[in-house]
This record gives C-alpha cells, structure tokens and sequence, in this order.
C-alpha cells in the first residue's frame, strides 16, 4: 500500500511539474538557429574579409610574384614546398586558376567587404567603414598590379 501511495504522489508531482512548466520548449534561444544567421554584423563579416585576403595575399598571387621576380629559387625558400606540389611548364599559369577571383570578389572578398562598408555607413561607424576602405583598396590594388584591367564598378550591382 505504501509502495503505491508513493507511486502515485511522484506520478502526481511529474504531471504537476510537466503542466505547469509550458514555455519550456519555447523562446529565442531554443526556436533560432545561432550558426544560421539571417543578417551578418560587422565584426563577423570582418572575419571572413580577414581570412579570405590573408589566403589571397600569401598563397598562389604571392608565389606568382615571387617566380616572376626570379626569388624564390633559395633552397628553404618559402614556395619552395609548394612548388613541389604543382607541375610547371613553359604554358603552365597557377594564377589563373578560379580560386584566386574567388578571393577577390566572392565571399571573404569585394562583395563582403562592400557589406562591412554599407553596415558600417548605416551605423555611423567611421572606425569600421575606414577599415573596409582600406581592405578594399588593398584587394582591389593587388588584383590590379597582377592582372592589370580587372572589374571593379561592375562588381555587386
């Protein structure tokens, strides 16, 4: 008798517990997705400009210029690894392959970094917007100094 009075209070005090606490289930945190966000902030969004131009700047554009200037023959140059990972002949271009332009305009490039400066406008942030100006000239520029005539007004219209 007493082992079926106790079964009975605990089954009591759960239905009790589970009716009375509804909103358990709901709210922000448990109904949005935190790693799918529907608008980006500034300071991420710089992230992906950060990471995307720090590859552009030092991988395949940096080792282009290094073989066009005749200097990284050096037995522990730095490309010298790399180098002996692709297949180089007289009509072999490594800079042209898609990754590059990726890094420039795609994400992580131009069409972020144009984000970060519309973001930075709407909020008034001058710190921000100066630093996207500055990632732009630098990506904008480097592409120039390779490829001579690229896209640039054309790009995210």
């Amino acid at each position: 008798m007493r082992r079926n009075t106790t079964v009975a209070l605990v089954s009591l005090g759960l239905l009790l517990g589970t009716t009375g606490c509804d909103a358990f289930l709901t709210g922000t945190k448990l109904s949005e997705n935190p790693n799918l966000p529907t608008a980006g902030a500034i300071q991420p969004l710089f992230v992906g400009v950060q990471a995307g131009q720090f590859t552009f700047q030092e991988a395949t554009a940096s080792m282009m210029t290094c073989m066009w200037v005749q200097a990284c023959g050096a037995t522990n140059g730095r490309f010298v690894e790399q180098g002996g990972h692709y297949v180089f002949g007289e009509t072999s271009n490594i800079a042209a392959n898609f990754g590059d332009w990726l890094q420039i305009y795609g994400g992580g490039g131009l069409v972020d970094i144009r984000r970060v400066k519309a973001l930075a406008r709407a909020a008034g942030d001058s710190t921000w917007l100066g630093i996207a100006k500055v990632w732009e000239a630098l990506t904008i520029g480097t592409a120039s100094d390779l490829w001579g005539d690229i896209p640039y007004s054309q790009v995210d219209t």
